[in-house]
């Protein structure tokens, strides 16, 4: 900016003062599984943290702020004859010491089960994530700069062996994703579902090489504002394992 006939430029930096991440005691076994859990802290400072934005906090642009972050989570994972999964979790508190921006918490979860429910011929899978991410990358990451996800799938399939070398197998999925933003007045994209069928003829060629034909066909509805509401595909292809 220039005043005066004279002339200043800001330089904007971001670094990390100091960071401990995922301490803890792991391999803790419970019952058919194990668990591994952990604590963090970290210390970042940013000498321009609103980036064009004018938080209540910020009276002055552009504004630092040193921002602490606290987190902790913990990791599941389960094998056995009718079981399959895994979970990981984890919290984050935020502190913005100079007040530019109120605390916040956020959330991580990654979770999917394949139970068996007659082995070698039937399963059912569930798979749910839900995270915070930035609604843009070029600005720092901020509360107005997140926004909460969801993806959740899950459906049956069904697997026949004709012989020693074929096995036809066929399933189903219901999805869906949500994302909510910052503020109920942020437009953000819109939730979707979708339905997916499948059907595959396995051959296997040698112990570890598979041969497979694959035809899947998907229909999905994305709520507004998206620009195309109902969407549908089918693929047909080979596949080599």
């Amino acid at each position: 900016m220039s005043k005066g006939g004279r002339t200043r430029a800001f330089r904007f930096e971001t670094y990390c003062i100091g960071l401990l991440c995922w301490a803890g005691v792991g391999g803790a076994p419970v019952l058919a599984g194990q668990y591994d859990f952990g604590l963090g802290y970290s210390l970042t400072h940013n000498s321009n943290i609103t980036r064009g934005s004018a938080p209540p906090g910020c009276l002055n642009p552009p504004c630092a702020e040193l921002t602490q972050q606290l987190f902790g989570g913990f990791g599941y994972e389960e094998h056995g004859p009718a079981l399959n999964a895994r979970l990981v979790a984890q919290a984050e508190r935020r502190h913005f010491a100079r007040n530019v921006y109120q605390d916040d918490t956020g959330f991580f979860l990654d979770g999917a089960a394949v139970w068996t429910i007659s082995p070698r011929q039937f399963t059912w899978s569930v798979e749910d994530a839900f995270r915070e991410i930035n609604l843009s990358l070029r600005p720092p990451d901020t509360p107005d700069n997140r926004a909460k996800t969801n993806s959740l799938s899950t459906g049956p399939e069904f697997t026949f062996r004709v012989n020693p070398a074929d096995m036809p197998v066929i399933g189903a999925r219901y999805g869906r994703f949500y994302i909510r933003g910052p503020e109920a007045n942020v437009q953000t994209p819109g939730d979707s579902q979708r339905y997916t069928i499948y059907a595959r003829w396995l051959h296997q060629i040698s112990a570890p090489t598979t041969l497979s034909l694959n035809f899947e066909a998907t229909r999905a509805h994305v709520d507004p504002p998206a620009l195309y509401t109902d969407l549908s595909r089918q693929d047909l292809f080979f596949r080599y394992d």
